[in-house]
């Protein structure tokens, strides 16, 4: 019930979309997670998204042939956001106000993991 009241805050977000797919799916609601799945896959194909249709495939249907079609669509789709320094562009696991690395100020921000940040000249 956590899970979607946070969810319902920005119900039409791919990350909504996604947890609530893998509680459903952790929860035995496969009919829900797929639901889920198709809804984020529909706006787009990201590395997690496809392995959690793997997923789905093999706990819901016992179906590894499906479960490896899905993982070899991983290997094309885009790959997760993660948190970036908009300077240096480290990756810490999570958001801060100070990167870690090069500890400037209100840089560390979500984007896709393709994009590249150049280090700018101090």
């Amino acid at each position: 019930k956590k899970i979607e009241a946070l969810a319902k805050l920005n119900p039409d977000a791919i990350e909504s979309k996604a947890v609530l797919a893998q509680t459903a799916l952790s929860t035995g609601q496969f009919d829900r997670a797929r639901i889920e799945l198709q809804s984020a896959l529909a706006r787009q194909e990201t590395v997690s998204l496809y392995a959690l249709m793997a997923e789905l495939e093999r706990t819901e249907n016992q179906n590894e042939d499906a479960a490896k079609e899905w993982l070899a669509k991983a290997t094309t789709a885009l790959r997760d956001p993660v948190w970036q320094c908009d300077h240096c562009g480290h990756e810490p696991e999570t958001w801060h106000a100070h990167c870690p690395q090069c500890h400037r100020f209100d840089t560390i921000s979500w984007k896709p993991k393709n994009f590249l940040v150049l280090a700018r000249s101090a």
